[in-house]
């Protein structure tokens, strides 16, 4: 399958916490996000460079999650527990469940950041299926 340009993207996850599959939906960023992002895992305090690798994460993961697959969360409510939903439409919608996602589930905004912004792509030397490659080279000569 080929990348999708300019639609909204879902990466599964296996929360080792609660023992099941949670799905972020996110959206690809933006060039200038792509560099705030690796520009942003240091900075200058007077005479010295500090990380600040994971509030990074955590401030470009926030940027680009978009929702929340159904089941993925639940919030207590009283002495139950009742899903969380992103979508305006679902009768679980949560005007709030960003905040909720992100204050009480950081990891997996650090882990969605790490996806999207660090490991988005992988070198693959083997040509596609039907395609032999022939005439291509990533070597200069």
């Amino acid at each position: 399958m080929a990348r999708r340009l300019g639609c909204e993207n879902i990466l599964w996850l296996k929360d080792n916490i609660s023992d099941s599959k949670i799905g972020l939906k996110y959206r690809m960023p933006t060039t200038e996000e792509i560099v705030s992002y690796r520009n942003g895992g240091t900075r200058r305090v007077k005479n010295a460079l500090v990380s600040c690798v994971g509030e990074n994460r955590i401030r470009h993961g926030k940027k680009i999650l978009t929702g929340i697959c159904d089941d993925s969360f639940e919030k207590q409510v009283g002495d139950d527990w009742v899903p969380l939903s992103s979508d305006p439409k679902s009768k679980r919608f949560d005007p709030d469940w960003k905040k909720q996602v992100t204050a009480q589930a950081v990891d997996l905004i650090e882990l969605l950041a790490v996806h999207v912004f660090d490991a988005s792509s992988q070198v693959d030397s083997s040509p596609p299926d039907g395609e032999d490659g022939a005439g291509e080279s990533d070597s200069p000569d």
